[in-house]
């Protein structure tokens, strides 16, 4: 029994060696096959503009090459055989914000090719808030109102995206009058910091009115969703346990409701004597697709001209006019003194 104890206990820094070499061949496969002859690597250049993100991860989580892998195929119209990170380049995702990674990779016709990706490290939960989406289908106007005034905020209505600026206090009206009435209005909005909104979407097939002015202001948390809407309005929710049931708002239009788990997809109805206005909303899902949709956006929906500087302008021109009768005054009076 001792000299097996022995022979074990020498033969364990072999044994253990062993499995280690064995453990490191099989993690470096990908990486050796592709970058022994990194020299012969075609460069791939990333047009980061047209496609600011080829992957996406949360905050403190692992990204693997593969994730860039579908992003890469699309893009740049290639077969990947395999890939991985060149050299001893790795992802830091400790970090939010935009970074890049040097990914090698070889392709089904036989090439090898080397670039730099960017890649998106993210918030786990939504920060920006909607409050008073609504649209008028009489009138065609859309309006809304965002938690961070300076983040770029998308309309998605007949799969074309429109870029919508909210004003200094985060509001937004414009017009909006397709020639065939959508079906769906999403609205996203992200902010330079990685920050972003759930999506937001209307559902307009639904409706059976012809004009509604409905506004929402939704806040939801683990366990409870609130909101502020119209007086006289009824709210009936379609999601969990609380299938078809509707909840009327206090004298301000407040209302609130408790629930035991939060939905992956969150569906209120607001009802009043006009008709009724379906409203969706569910976590963004940040893929690499959706992101550089959005950056591609081009379409912008113009707001409606505000009166308030009108308004400042006359003031101003009033305050002008008074003061140049005053100084009239002052230099008659003045003049009358001195004769």
């Amino acid at each position: 029994m001792k000299k097996i104890s022995f022979l074990l206990i020498c033969c364990l820094p072999f044994l253990v060696s062993g499995a280690t070499i064995s453990h490191g061949e099989e993690s470096t496969e990908n990486t050796i096959e592709i970058t022994k002859n990194v020299a012969k690597s075609e460069k791939l250049e990333v047009d980061t503009e047209k496609n600011p993100v080829y992957a996406t991860v949360q905050q403190g989580e692992s990204i693997q090459p593969n994730d860039f892998k579908e992003t890469i195929e699309e893009v740049h119209q290639l077969k990947i055989k395999k890939i991985d990170f060149s050299g001893n380049q790795r992802a830091n995702t400790m970090s939010m914000g935009n970074f890049k990674t040097e990914l090698a990779f070889s392709t089904t016709d036989g090439k090898n090719y080397v670039g730099k990706f960017p890649y998106l490290v993210e918030n786990e939960r939504a920060t920006i808030f909607f409050d008073n989406v609504s649209y008028d289908t009489t009138k065609t106007r859309f309006s809304f109102k965002v938690s961070e005034q300076d983040s770029n905020v998308y309309l998605k209505a007949n799969e074309t995206i429109f870029n919508c600026h909210p004003d200094n206090n985060g509001f937004f009206e414009g017009k909006y009058n397709p020639k065939v009435s959508p079906k769906t209005m999403q609205l996203i909005a992200l902010d330079s910091a990685e920050n972003y909104s759930d999506e937001h979407i209307l559902l307009l097939e639904k409706n059976n009115s012809h004009a509604i002015i409905t506004s929402l202001n939704y806040q939801a948390n683990e366990n409870k969703l609130t909101g502020t809407v119209p007086k006289n309005t009824d709210i009936i929710i379609h999601f969990s346990e609380f299938e078809n049931k509707t909840v009327k708002p206090d004298n301000k239009g407040i209302f609130t409701f408790s629930y035991k788990a939060t939905p992956e997809i969150i569906q209120l109805t607001l009802k009043d004597k006009k008709g009724s206005t379906d409203y969706e909303f569910k976590p963004f899902k940040r893929n690499t697709k959706t992101l550089n949709e959005l950056n591609k956006a081009d379409n912008h929906l113009a707001p409606l001209r505000d009166k308030r500087p009108k308004k400042t302008a006359m003031s101003l021109t009033f305050i002008i006019s008074l003061g140049a009768i005053l100084l009239i005054i002052r230099h008659f009076l003045s003049a009358r003194r001195q004769n």
